[in-house]
């Protein structure tokens, strides 16, 4: 019997060693799936060694994540000691559980990803713009309280735009350097606007000024001996400086506008989306024959109402077809801003 013990524990003797070489084996090749996972964005937990120790007699302690955030939870779990006398270890949180997969580790990256997007899209993002209109509470006679950047709305001394007595003056002429360019159109949900393409300008004492944009509002802003008209075609120059010089043209009803007409047809379905047009636009069929104005210095006619704006109202007017001045009024019934006090401004 005592032979049979003896010899048995010698064959586990010889036994151990080869078990030691398949739990080394084994040990191997869970670090390289490890390290493959962590490659792959996966922060699984690993496993120590048998019997590995840190040198202090005690076992070592199982990785739980990234160094990073080993260090972090230890520093949270000391914060607060600061008096020399060390404060009982917190118990530790349990270790999050690794992904079950690949997918399910790339699937978590992409989460936290996106959230960092998030958060970095946040801090980036432009404020809203704020809401203004033609009516109620942020009508024309509270644009000046809606933002802090739109107080000259109120407190401006120049502003647009202004009744004006039909009387002689003394602007000098334009030179009008139309022609037919490539044009979008767009409804900004506060008038019809058209953005056209560099080619056309003015000429005015001299200085040149490259048409922007075209805009539509109804009723006309600026009135003649204190009459509205249907209609008010403002086209927007600006000069390389950034000074703006506008050009007002005021419709009443009568023979059809051609030009209108074909931009009313072509009326944006979406709001704030610009729809290409097919033909080049000419802006010159806006105009009327006679070309003198009515020049004073003004502002813009909307938020922010920027004043140092050259003004030039046509005194002759254009026409377009009742029926057609009505189509424009159902999309905009009203979207002109009352006229402003003259003060001591000079009309020309």
């Amino acid at each position: 019997m005592i032979v049979v013990v003896v010899v048995a524990a010698g064959c586990e003797q010889l036994k151990t060693p080869t078990r030691l070489k398949e739990l080394e084996g084994r040990v191997d090749e869970l670090t390289t799936q490890v390290a493959t996972l962590q490659g792959s964005g996966a922060k699984p937990k690993a496993k120590a060694k048998p019997n590995e120790h840190d040198g202090s007699g005690a076992p070592a302690a199982a990785a739980t994540g990234s160094g990073s955030e080993a260090h972090d939870e230890g520093h949270e779990a000391k914060a607060g000691s600061g008096n020399g006398s060390e404060a009982p270890e917190a118990a530790p949180e349990p270790a999050a559980k690794p992904p079950a997969n690949k997918q399910e580790a790339a699937l978590a990256r992409l989460k936290a990803l996106s959230k960092t997007a998030g958060a970095k899209s946040d801090e980036t993002r432009k404020p809203e713009p704020t809401p203004w209109g033609y009516d109620g509470k942020i009508g024309p006679p509270a644009w000046g309280s809606l933002d802090p950047a739109w107080t000259t709305c109120q407190s401006g001394t120049a502003q647009s735009p202004i009744d004006i007595e039909p009387k002689a003056g003394t602007a000098s002429a334009i030179a009008f350097r139309y022609k037919p360019t490539a044009a979008t159109i767009l409804d900004t949900g506060h008038a019809l606007q058209v953005n056209l393409a560099p080619g056309s300008s003015i000429e005015i004492g001299g200085h040149a000024y490259a048409l922007v944009q075209v805009q539509f509002h109804g009723p006309s802003e600026h009135t003649i001996a204190g009459e509205h008209y249907p209609l008010e075609v403002q086209l927007m120059h600006r000069d390389e400086a950034g000074k703006l010089a506008m050009i007002s043209v005021l419709y009443d009803a009568g023979p059809e506008s051609k030009p209108l007409d074909g931009l009313w047809a072509k009326w944006p379905r979406k709001l704030g989306v610009e729809d290409k047009l097919r033909k080049p636009f000419d802006p010159t069929a806006l105009l009327p024959e006679t070309r003198t104005v009515f020049r004073y210095p003004g502002s813009l006619t909307v938020p922010p109402c920027t004043e140092g704006v050259m003004w030039n109202v046509m005194r002759r007017t254009k026409s377009d077809g009742r029926s057609s001045l009505e189509a424009f009024s159902r999309r905009y019934a009203h979207n002109a801003r009352e006229v402003q006090p003259q003060n001591d401004r000079k009309i020309e």
